[in-house]
């Protein structure tokens, strides 16, 4: 696990948090309901867990796709596992997730192109 200075982990996390917060909490989906769903089966050992939404974007009206960090502790007093995973979530459930590297840059803005186009 890489160590990253603490004052830009927390200012991170602020900025994320205030930038997803808007979208969030106007969605009727329970869009943290669902993740804290997938992260919760996803690791059913796990002790302990939290999440953190890197990037959103709206699809379309129905569909949202997420970039997630998650932070794993199978065991107390055990190193964190680091996760990361892109979310498509369509109607308020996961109908798509894969697993990413933690380093990968991604960009969940809309590039134009529809189904019809790829």
């Amino acid at each position: 696990m890489n160590r990253r200075p603490f004052p830009l982990l927390i200012l991170t996390l602020v900025i994320l948090s205030v930038s997803v917060e808007l979208a969030l909490a106007t969605s009727p989906l329970g869009i943290p309901q669902v993740i804290d769903n997938f992260v919760a089966k996803l690791f059913p050992k796990a002790s302990h867990y939290f999440w953190v939404i890197n990037e959103s974007q709206q699809a379309s009206q129905h569909e949202l796709i997420l970039d997630v960090s998650t932070v794993v502790t199978f065991q107390e007093g055990t190193i964190p596992t680091e996760n990361r995973f892109l979310l498509l979530i369509v109607d308020g459930h996961i109908f798509a997730a894969q697993s990413i590297p933690d380093n990968a840059i991604v960009n969940c803005s809309n590039d134009g192109k529809t189904g019809k186009d790829i």
